[in-house]
């Protein structure tokens, strides 16, 4: 109905307490006394019924998110900071706990900060404690991950003291409010398998690549058996001399990768893989074999004409083939 400049709408049935609605009034629904049409809602209006008892309505979680940029972490990884943010500020007594899906052993984060907002932040740190954190996408546990733990337990509140509605989207990537859908964290504590595949002997000055597998996506590389030994982090492979290791060649999951070798010294290398996460393989059990050191020869004998039929006796200091050329051929 319409008077004067007041336009009531009065819907077909009440409205649901606490519940977000759009009123959208379209293009030319009426027009004044001038004739000139209303030019109608653009965007909807939008507003938050209030509750049964005419006050404000207890703060519900409205979603699940992480400021940790995606990727793949393992232990010794920062905290991961996870933020629940609800429809209203809300006030935090005690420390909350939200249950995370982690595996065979699932661990909490801790509330951390933001009272008084309407985003509470929650700490996880990574562990392998009893059984190693994993999972493919981070995300809580249930829809009722979020609890008020701690004796007196801990409370969630808006300013009127009205208890916040805890309750969390269903978990999943593909469920709009959870974590799993916001973010793409993945928690990774296995180290995967190097392998050599092919090609385990590169001599001096050769283009060729010594072939090596990793059963994970990530980086090969080719470090010489000699260097100090256990060898547990990528960056301790890197601080080795340049010319007794290689740098990191990207491999994908359990396809043969070409790892340059050639600008190595002489020896025996083994080949190590590391996973997004940064965890790094044991040494593999095969290794490539890099001779960088051209053979000696010697011939017998010297300045003696030859027939048809003559033998030279040559020497070299390698096994090997040897070749008899004219001089002053470039080879």
């Amino acid at each position: 109905s319409i008077s004067t400049n007041v336009v009531t709408v009065n819907p077909t049935s009440d409205l649901t307490a606490c519940t977000l609605y759009s009123l959208n009034v379209q293009n030319a629904a009426f027009k004044n006394a001038g004739n000139e049409f209303y030019a109608g809602t653009s965007p909807a209006i939008q507003f938050t019924t209030l509750a049964s008892s005419g006050g404000a309505c207890a703060p519900t979680v409205s979603g699940v998110s992480s400021t940790t940029a995606n990727g793949a972490y393992k232990v010794g990884s920062a905290i991961i900071p996870i933020q629940v943010t609800f429809s209203a500020p809300v006030v935090v007594t005690g420390i909350p706990t939200l249950e995370l899906e982690t595996g065979d052993t699932d661990r909490l984060a801790t509330y951390f900060s933001g009272s008084g907002t309407t985003t509470l932040t929650f700490n996880y740190t990574i562990s392998v404690t009893t059984n190693p954190d994993t999972s493919a996408d981070l995300d809580y546990k249930a829809t009722n991950s979020l609890v008020l733990a701690g004796s007196p337990a801990a409370t969630i509140k808006n300013a009127a003291g009205d208890n916040a509605t805890l309750t969390l989207a269903t978990p999943g990537s593909g469920n709009v409010g959870s974590l799993a859908n916001s973010k793409n964290i993945m928690i990774d504590n296995t180290a995967p398998t190097a392998s050599v595949t092919g090609l385990a002997n590169v001599t001096k000055g050769s283009t060729q690549n010594a072939a090596a597998q990793s059963t994970e996506v990530g980086f090969l590389f080719l470090v010489k058996s000699t260097n100090a030994t256990p060898i547990t982090t990528v960056n301790q492979i890197l601080g080795f001399t340049a010319n007794t290791r290689t740098t990191a060649a990207p491999a994908t999951a359990n396809t043969a990768t070409n790892v340059p070798a050639a600008l190595l010294t002489s020896g025996e290398y083994n080949v190590y893989a590391a996973d997004a996460a940064g965890n790094l393989s044991l040494p593999s059990t095969n290794t490539v074999t890099v001779d960088a050191v051209a053979p000696n020869v010697g011939m017998m004998p010297l300045n003696t004409p030859l027939g048809d039929a003559s033998r030279i006796s040559v020497q070299s200091s390698e096994a090997g083939t040897a070749y008899l050329v004219r001089s002053g051929i470039a080879v």
